[in-house]
């Protein structure tokens, strides 16, 4: 592609440069810098990446570039809010591509919808939050968009009706099902004909949502879908009572039947006790599984999925013992002789429990040494996290088999003490393993014992003037899907030393609240969210981190009187 046919502005220089030939703009303007008029004369400009540093730039700019083809627009510090703009947007009739980064609006222009040749729709909230409540009524409009993703942070409960005529839709994301009026909201039977999906997240299960409902949606009969997320209402969203709700979840998860091709699959917020929808174990091509916020007593059977490659569990409520149920060894196989060995979980890759509370018990099939001969288990592992499982006691026999590379352990006190190296009870089970971290610390890498890593106390701590010994004691930042940048951070090599046991969640997914005020002594810390925001979450008594309603928790009491 010819360099004048491709710019890239993001400083003063460059700002009267001839644009007549530009195809492709990458602009950033200083804030303290003149809009360059110049640039308006690129009349066939088919791609604009813009970023907004001021409040009156936007509307002149819409005004032009008619030709536009793509469109990417990112809010910057300053910037003026999207629904101000709302009747230019029209103007680029020919659009493909629109994306909104760091967008801070409440509602999307009505305009919109006269995009006629919009295909992709993509709406970030980047690191500001996202104060989307509306969407245009007109949506049905849009029958060429093949991808609609809000992302994971917004605050729209109804969607408008008319989506089931949006027929080339690829990706959704989410479909929002939880509205509590009939004649307005979009209900589940509007995805009948949307057989193009390939990736799918339904939002608000449950609630007003029944059985019949979901089976409208006829999922099934989607065969190119591969990617498919179930999200459940939360407790306290539904009418009715605590048995009927769980029932409620697992006729829903029941009669939404995925077509066998699926390859990734997420669970949030399912409320029943058990998980044995009718479809799961013929899923024959799932590669990865989570389950999320869920009040399971015992996980499904899952040991005969050939392809599952990734298995996450993530906040399991009611789960207090793990055995051979979980491996989907039936009861005749176990009676069965013969030299056939039958693989449990073949090709199964990485393994995470975070957050299961109540689990104590994690039971393979030692007990029974018929099964032990005519079973194999997990023989392709090569990961497993275990975090925050306060009751775990023991680890498996059958991990002595499994050829795992790297083994996590942390927040789980007793387990760590089974875990020490040579004197642990279960230190048998795990020493074949080349990479081990208990608690944040390396005992074992690359196969050879590690020396104790130096923990910063109160004595060397003085080199900090920010620390104190309640911080280094009991603050544990826990980072979820790599929230946390460190720049100029003076801890350097021992920044290992404040993730200790065991106090802060930092999640994504959640407005933000001002969470980092207990941490302004902390200066040169630099916090880079890719994933929306996040808010603070204690432990122990699950109450957000809000100094007007925290509670009588041993935990959220020591960090206020340390604030």
């Amino acid at each position: 592609m010819s360099k004048d046919a491709c710019f890239t502005i993001n400083s003063n220089i460059g700002l009267e440069t001839d644009y007549k030939t530009a195809r492709h703009l990458d602009l950033e303007i200083p804030k303290e810098a003149q809009f360059p008029e110049s640039i308006y004369s690129a009349k066939n400009l088919r791609t604009l990446i813009f970023a907004n540093r001021s409040d009156n730039m936007l509307s002149t700019l819409f005004q032009h570039f008619r030709r536009l083809r793509i469109l990417t627009l990112d809010f910057k510090f300053g910037a003026t809010e999207w629904n101000d703009l709302s009747d230019a947007v029209e103007n680029f009739i020919h659009l493909r591509y629109l994306k909104l980064v760091n967008y801070r609006g409440d509602s999307l222009p009505e305009t919109i919808c006269n995009l006629s040749n919009l295909q992709i729709l993509n709406i970030e909230s980047g690191i500001f939050g996202n104060k989307l409540k509306i969407l245009p009524r007109g949506m049905s409009k849009l029958i060429n968009l093949r991808h609609f993703d809000l992302g994971l942070s917004h605050n729209i409960n109804v969607y408008p009706r008319g989506f089931g005529r949006l027929t080339s839709l690829r990706t959704l994301n989410p479909f929002i099902v939880n509205g509590k009026d009939d004649s307005e909201r979009c209900n589940l039977g509007e995805l009948i004909n949307l057989n193009h999906l390939k990736t799918l997240a339904i939002d608000g299960l449950g609630n007003e949502v029944d059985e019949c409902e979901a089976m409208n949606a006829q999922l099934k009969k989607k065969i190119n879908l591969h990617t498919l997320e179930l999200i459940f209402t939360k407790w306290g969203e539904e009418r009715d009572g605590e048995e009927i709700i769980r029932e409620k979840d697992a006729l829903i998860l029941n009669a939404l039947e995925p077509p066998p091709k699926l390859e990734y699959l997420r669970i949030e917020g399912y409320k029943a006790l058990i998980m044995f929808p009718n479809w799961m174990t013929s899923l024959t091509n799932l590669k990865e599984l989570e389950i999320r916020h869920s009040s399971l007593e015992c996980l499904p059977p899952l040991g005969k999925l050939p392809f599952l490659k990734s298995l996450k569990m993530w906040v399991i409520k009611r789960l207090k013992k793990l055995g051979v149920e979980f491996m989907g060894i039936e009861e005749s196989e176990k009676k069965e002789k013969g030299d056939i060995i039958i693989p449990l979980f073949p090709n199964l890759i990485s393994l995470s429990f975070e957050a299961v509370y109540h689990w104590e018990e994690w039971n393979g099939i030692e007990e029974e040494e018929d099964c032990i001969r005519r079973f194999t288990i997990m023989p392709r592992l090569q990961n497993l996290v275990i975090h925050h499982c306060l009751g775990l006691k023991s680890l498996p026999n059958f991990l002595r088999t499994t050829p795992l590379q790297e083994l996590q352990i942390t927040l789980c006190p007793i387990l760590k003490e089974h875990c020490k190296r040579v004197t642990g009870n279960d230190w048998p089970k795990i020493s074949h393993i080349p990479n081990i971290k208990i608690a944040g610390i390396y005992v074992q890498r690359d196969g050879r014992e590690c020396e104790a890593e130096a923990k910063v106390t109160s004595s060397n701590a003085s080199s900090f003037p920010w620390a104190s010994s309640f911080i280094l004691q009991y603050i544990n930042i826990i980072l979820i899907k790599n929230l946390l940048v460190c720049q100029n951070f003076p801890l350097g090599k021992n920044l290992h030393a404040l993730i200790t046991p065991f106090f802060l969640f930092i999640i994504s997914g959640i407005n933000m609240i001002k969470a980092f005020d207990f941490l302004k002594s902390l200066e040169k810390l630099l916090l880079l969210v890719f994933l929306n925001l996040f808010t603070l979450c204690c432990v122990l008594c699950k109450k957000r981190l809000i100094r007007k309603s925290f509670s009588n928790c041993f935990l959220c009491t020591k960090i206020f009187k340390f604030i």
